[in-house]
């Protein structure tokens, strides 16, 4: 890739000096805390989850490195603050895509971000959008317990399809449109963009390490129901499955698994210890019971 020697394209237009973030590589490592379990395994990945190695490296030209590197980095999530996309390279020999939680082990074993900003995404997109254009892609939104993660392994192994479970890329989406009620015009355009921009690169890397599989499955992560609609907009052409189980037993199964045991969960309700469950159940769990 072609280095330069400044973090910044610096524009003039009319007198006017207009300065633009470059996309930039970086080495990094997984903050410490994600080693460890607990329930802030559950938020949904960011920039911040990392702490850089050395400095940044600026590409001067996303689109061809892309080209050339692009199925070593997955797409990660997006930075609306920054106003980029993230992608992470992983270490070496670890196979992500095995992962029942493709975005806990992504971040955990990140050895490496590209940063590409949203102004360079088209051009990076459009330079391997006919790689993939015969490429199919499914949503998968479900109300966990009800065999969605399953479902993605099976269509992996059918050796036809990518399966990948619950990358974090959608819930970002999720969380911009949730800071931001009523978004419209020139900021919808924006998102919708995105969505379908990171869906092509995201495509692509899984393409280039398997070109035999002509479709891929995307398990969202179960909060990511809401957006539906909106990244049928940013991906028009995509599929969609919906999964759902019975509510009683769809609860019977979350308590088995939080808890170890359905007696256990009777006990601490008949002696009303039940008020302690907020430090149980994770907090994405609640809000899909609300």
């Amino acid at each position: 890739y072609e280095l330069c020697p400044t973090p910044f394209r610096v524009i003039w237009e009319d007198s006017l000096c207009f300065t633009f973030r470059m996309a930039y590589l970086q080495l990094v490592r997984c903050k410490s805390i994600y080693n460890t379990d607990g329930f802030h395994q559950i938020t949904p990945s960011s920039f911040e989850d990392f702490d850089a190695v050395g400095s940044e490296r600026v590409v001067a030209n996303p689109a061809k490195f892309f080209r050339d590197h692009g199925r070593d980095f997955y797409v990660c999530c997006a930075d609306f603050q920054q106003g980029s996309l993230v992608l992470i390279r992983p270490k070496e020999g670890i196979q992500i895509k095995k992962s029942a939680f493709f975005y806990q082990a992504l971040r955990r074993h990140a050895t490496e971000v590209l940063v590409l900003p949203f102004a360079d995404l088209a051009a990076v997109a459009a330079e391997v959008a006919d790689d993939v254009s015969h490429i199919t892609t499914v949503f998968v939104y479900h109300t966990t317990r009800c065999g969605s993660t399953l479902l993605a392994k099976a269509l992996e192994a059918t050796g036809l399809v990518h399966g990948v479970s619950e990358p974090d890329i959608h819930l970002t989406f999720l969380q911009y449109l949730q800071s931001q009620p009523g978004v419209q015009g020139e900021d919808l355009k924006m998102l919708t963009d995105v969505i379908g921009h990171s869906n092509t690169l995201f495509n692509f890397t899984l393409f280039q390490q398997d070109p035999t599989r002509t479709a891929v499955c995307y398990k969202t992560r179960a909060e990511a129901i809401p957006l539906a609609e909106l990244l049928q907009k940013g991906t028009p052409e995509a599929k969609t499955i919906f999964l759902y189980r019975d509510l009683a037993e769809r609860m019977d199964s979350t308590i088995h698994v939080l808890m170890g045991s359905y007696w256990k969960y009777w006990l601490l309700t008949a002696l009303r210890l039940d008020i302690l469950m907020d430090k149980v159940i994770p907090a994405a769990d609640v809000a899909m019971v609300d």
